[in-house]
């Protein structure tokens, strides 16, 4: 982020355009997390790929803030969207992305990252499922 007059009157817009102060920390991160879900165009540089981390973290420490320090960080948050959004989009997210609730996307990546199903699973591990032991771990599976 630079430190330019313009960035700064453009993330206070931003902010304002986000609910300002009127709206709650959680309206305020998910209206920056809808934003920074769209790709960007072109070769995404380290701020690109790491933005919904930074957005995700911001999110995850803001209830910890300092009550004087709580404005600062909401527009921090704010500035991480508008710097994201200073690459031009790629396109629109998938229709589905924003309809997810977060815990069915979460399942949906893993699903989609580690497609094992019941029948794949390895013998001791299934074995243990029903109350078989497993040789090889000196005893019962953990799960």
């Amino acid at each position: 982020m630079t430190d330019t007059v313009t960035d700064a009157d453009l993330i206070y817009r931003t902010y304002a355009e986000l609910g300002g102060d009127h709206a709650s920390d959680a309206d305020l991160i998910a209206r920056v997390a809808e934003r920074v879900q769209v790709p960007r165009e072109g070769h995404a540089d380290s701020f690109i790929l790491h933005a919904p981390l930074e957005v995700l973290a911001r999110a995850a420490l803001l209830p910890w803030v300092a009550p004087e320090g709580r404005a600062v960080a909401r527009l921090r948050l704010v500035a991480v969207a508008t710097q994201f959004e200073a690459q031009p989009a790629m396109g629109a997210p998938a229709a589905n992305v924003s309809e997810m609730s977060p815990t069915a996307a979460a399942a949906e990546l893993v699903a989609q990252l580690y497609p094992i199903t019941f029948s794949d699973c390895d013998g001791a591990v299934c074995g243990a499922h029903s109350g078989q032991s497993d040789s090889r771990t000196g005893g019962y599976c953990a799960w």
